[in-house]
């Protein structure tokens, strides 16, 4: 059992020193949009101050506002 353990142990260390010798090569680079496509802008990326068209509509009351 002694051997079994320190053999697995051995493999262990061999093949860590392995992947820190030999890293894997960084993925190459991927274009975000293909040609021709229009970027996505998000609702939230718009500016602040912007309108937006439609009107908020005011909060419904709370169980607050029910107690006389």
């Amino acid at each position: 059992m002694r051997v079994l353990f320190l053999s697995l142990l051995l493999v262990n260390v061999a093949f860590f020193a392995w992947e820190y010798r030999h890293p894997e090569p960084p993925p190459a680079a991927v274009a975000r949009l293909e040609p021709g496509v229009p970027s996505v802008r998000l609702l939230r990326e718009r500016a602040a101050g912007a309108p937006t068209g439609k009107a908020m509509p005011a909060p419904a009351p709370g169980p607050a506002a029910n107690v006389r």
